[in-house]
């Protein structure tokens, strides 16, 4: 049969069947200045169209704790490259990147920060494992497709220079559909407050990474709060699977709402 009979038979355009048989997907002979199709050919690949494509295979990570272990010797050695390909392969498997973050990467700054301060890991160590993640993070972190469910200002309290925390919660939030507008480490309350209003956020997030900024945070929030805006602190200990549950019907507790 011709090929515009095949696209008829098919539901598709002409030049759809056209396309299908130059790139090859759909078997056809030349005659003359028609295309012939063969209609076993034809059945062929409109069986092969109809068969439904299976889903995509997902790694099963049998041991965080074993990989979270490698991906410390990665950042705290500065290998990128391979702390890279360790998030490349989980992600592209198809493993949740905040699964990733909470069980990845988490554990391995823990480990970092308590090294820190017993004095076994340099600051300059430290930072170059910090921005190792950073620049991870930045790299896998995309706006999902569709709808967004609403907008997110996400920063670190005055007094923590460490973006990080702000950064990983950005990240879990696009995830879920979220808009985020990642302002970064220490934006001064009143700058905060100030971009806010113009914005209009349906909530805000203060995400910390030095405990010892808690209070400062608890101030921020009460202020924003008395201010009309509805502001979450992620404090040290708290997991990004915890904030995606606060908010995974829209509904922010109480506390936060003021």
């Amino acid at each position: 049969m011709e090929l515009s009979e095949a696209a008829g038979v098919l539901g598709v355009h002409y030049q759809t069947a056209y396309r299908w048989v130059r790139d090859g997907s759909l078997s056809a002979q030349k005659v003359g200045t028609r295309y012939e199709i063969h209609r076993l050919d034809l059945e062929k690949f409109q069986a092969a169209r109809n068969t439904p494509i299976p889903p995509p295979s997902t790694t099963r990570v049998r041991d965080w704790n074993e990989l979270s272990s490698r991906f410390y010797l990665h950042i705290t050695q500065g290998s990128e490259g391979s702390a890279r390909g360790q998030v490349a392969r989980l992600v592209g498997g198809g493993v949740d990147i905040v699964e990733v973050m909470e069980y990845l990467m988490a554990p391995a700054l823990i480990e970092i920060g308590n090294a820190w301060r017993e004095g076994t890991l340099s600051v300059a160590v430290e930072h170059r494992a910090v921005r190792i993640c950073e620049r991870i993070l930045d790299a896998v972190s995309v706006a999902r497709r569709g709808r967004p469910r609403g907008k997110v200002l996400v920063t670190t309290p005055t007094g923590d220079e460490h973006q990080l925390a702000s950064t990983m919660a950005a990240v879990a939030l696009r995830s879920r559909h979220w808009l985020v507008e990642d302002l970064g480490a220490e934006v001064p309350l009143d700058d905060l407050a100030a971009l806010a209003a113009i914005e209009k956020p349906d909530f805000i997030v203060i995400s910390l990474a030095n405990p010892g900024v808690i209070q400062v945070a608890d101030q921020m929030r009460q202020l924003l709060v008395q201010n009309g805006f509805a502001t979450l602190v992620g404090a040290p200990g708290c997991r990004l699977s915890s904030l995606l549950a606060q908010l995974g019907e829209g509904q922010l507790d109480a506390d936060a709402l003021g």
